[in-house]
């Protein structure tokens, strides 16, 4: 065999063999496929945030009060929650029940549900409503000691079509009661509360 020929047949064989080297270049080791395991074991497992959500499972009664006008007494509505766990504890279903009498018009209907991201370290809630076709996100923490639950989202004005900034803010007094009280920044560039609702079992 010449040399040329040699050489061509020698690497043949060596890039014929980089797929499988390639391969087994990429196969995780047992320590890397050990510490995925426990990354995605601690991500799908409830833990100590879990146990407010799972405060907050019942039945309830809620009033509700916002101000369009702050200078003007607020308008009200009163009505019922009923919260559970699912999917092993890992999420809070919240569904809100108000009837026509209460808000003088079509019944309220309400959908949300609340979680706590083992990855993030935070508190999610995401909620729906029969007076809007958009959905809301919020993210939060929660001061174990002060016992409030601090979250941000933001929303887009249906007047103005701009994107607005809230902070709800959910202060729980005791495990029968907890109010979260939704701020937002006027034009005058300060912070006021546009409603409140009161949760009592």
């Amino acid at each position: 065999m010449s040399r040329a020929l040699k050489t061509a047949a020698e690497l043949a064989l060596v890039l014929g063999a980089l797929p499988s080297i390639a391969a087994l270049a990429q196969e995780p080791s047992a320590a890397d496929r050990a510490a995925m395991e426990e990354a995605w074991k601690r991500a799908a497992t409830p833990g100590e945030h879990h146990a407010l959500l799972q405060g907050m499972v019942g039945q309830w009664k809620f009033v509700s009060r916002w101000w369009d006008d702050p200078a003007a007494p607020p308008q009200q509505m009163a009505g019922s929650s009923s919260n559970e766990m699912f999917f092993d504890g890992r999420f809070l279903k919240q569904e809100v029940y108000a009837d026509a009498v209460e808000t003088g018009g079509a019944p309220f209907r309400g959908f949300g549900i609340m979680a706590y991201d083992n990855v993030r370290a935070k508190y999610a809630t995401m909620w729906v409503d029969n007076t809007s076709t958009g959905m809301l996100h919020a993210e939060g923490t929660y001061d174990p000691v002060a016992k409030i639950l601090t979250s941000e989202a933001s929303y887009t004005d249906p007047m103005t079509g701009a994107e607005k900034h809230l902070r709800m803010v959910t202060t729980f007094s005791s495990p029968c009661r907890h109010v979260t009280a939704f701020l937002e920044t006027g034009p005058d560039g300060k912070e006021r509360t546009t409603m409140e609702i009161e949760y009592r079992k």
